[in-house]
């Protein structure tokens, strides 16, 4: 059974009493409200569309709305910066931890070439703090120190020199990479590096501390009493007698 409007109008309601084109479909609930205006034939509807969730929607309508899409956004951004931040973390750890076994290394490694160049020094001569030496490696005149890029050189009275203690890997772009130093990522603090020897006792005694560059705080450094090496070739007297 349809039911017409009386009048002007064209407005039908179809024989289940919705408008044409406007069923509801599965799993929504309509409630619909009709008024009648003052001018015969005129309708006006107010729908209100009950869905699972509750949102409010007409139909044929799909997608999100504005403020579930800017609920989503912050939530996808939060997550975001929690997982960068313990990304950082955790790479930051790790980078910590391969450069405290990076200055162990290269603490090791210069104080084991150290010791086999002092061991068998010859004609050491000593004045004031410092001192030179007829190395077996370097030639005469030797004298350890650092560069102006914390690496341990062998200054001596050659004119090839001064030679680097350990090697610092191949050149390229104006720059060192590789090598003991990994570049210039480790150094010797030159505040603390110093080689001591003492004519009585005939030893050697080293000082030094290896640094991160990017942290300082991340370091390798020798005992306080520092790292002794005895000479295997003392000095001579003028009488020809050994020192002890």
């Amino acid at each position: 059974m349809k039911h017409r409007w009386r009048g002007a109008g064209e407005s039908i309601l179809e024989q289940d009493g919705f408008p044409k084109g406007l069923r509801p479909f599965g799993g929504v609930q309509r409630q619909s409200l009709w008024r009648v205006r003052a001018a015969p034939g005129e309708v006006q509807r107010q729908s209100l569309w009950a869905g699972a969730g509750g949102s409010l929607r007409g139909r044929g309508e799909s997608g999100l709305t504005l403020v579930e899409m800017l609920c989503a956004t912050a939530l996808l951004t939060l997550l975001a910066l929690i997982l960068n931040a313990g990304i950082g973390l955790a790479v930051r750890s790790y980078r910590t931890m391969v450069a405290r076994s990076e200055t162990e290394l290269l603490l090791s490694t210069a104080a084991a070439a150290l010791a086999d160049d002092l061991r068998y020094a010859r004609g050491v001569e000593v004045s004031g703090e410092t001192f030179t030496y007829t190395s077996d490696s370097f030639g005469k005149g030797t004298a350890l120190e650092l560069d102006s890029a914390g690496r341990i050189v062998a200054q001596t009275q050659t004119p090839d020199g001064p030679f680097h203690l350990l090697p610092v890997g191949r050149e390229g772009d104006g720059t060192k990479a590789g090598g003991a130093y990994h570049g210039s990522a480790y150094q010797f603090d030159d505040t603390v590096f110093q080689i001591l020897y003492d004519p009585g006792t005939n030893t050697f005694t080293i000082h030094m501390k290896v640094v991160w560059t990017e942290d300082t705080s991340v370091s390798a450094e020798t005992p306080d009493e520092g790292l002794c090496v005895r000479c295997l070739n003392p000095k001579k007297t003028t009488e020809g007698e050994e020192t002890p």
